[in-house]
């Protein structure tokens, strides 16, 4: 089971009157929203709707234009996305961005490049080979081997 780390106060996750964009285009008008510890929350709606721009905003790829996002009584909004990473805030995309010549484990491993304690490394793993036995079958793998939803899995593992 992959536990979820303890947070300050209520809320993980805050997002305030976000706007953002691309260009001149703004995409996210005052978007508000929180996610408690503990919480799944899933963002819904058709084709250019703003989900994606809303995770590449709160991971600050795409750099708000208004507003603020909190994670963990932490303001981030200005945050260069590199740190994003180790706060451990990331997007997988559609497509899973996955290395497809690398086996399945160095695709996880590329996950772990930030942390420097084995043994969390090690805890980790085991937590995703529990949460996807699948992955673990085929960690020697070429990653393009995989099917589809395997593809999903190993992008969420890394």
């Amino acid at each position: 089971m992959i536990k979820i780390p303890p947070m300050r106060g209520d809320k993980m996750l805050s997002v305030k009157n976000v706007n953002a964009g691309y260009g001149n285009v703004q995409v996210l008008h005052d978007v508000s929203f929180e996610v408690k510890p503990g919480e799944f929350v899933a963002m819904l709606g058709q084709n250019g709707a703003g989900k994606t721009t809303m995770l590449r905003t709160i991971s600050n790829i795409i750099k708000p234009t208004d507003g603020t996002i909190v994670y963990n009584n932490e303001v981030i909004s200005a945050l260069p996305p590199q740190q994003m990473v180790n706060k451990g805030i990331s997007c997988v995309t559609d497509d899973g961005n996955l290395f497809s010549d690398m086996s399945v484990m160095n695709n996880i491993m590329l996950g772990a490049y930030t942390e420097k304690d084995n043994s969390k490394i090690e805890s980790r793993l085991k937590e995703i080979f529990e949460l996807f036995p699948r992955l673990e079958e085929r960690k020697r793998q070429r990653a393009e081997t995989l099917s589809g939803g395997e593809r999903k899995m190993l992008a969420i593992a890394r």
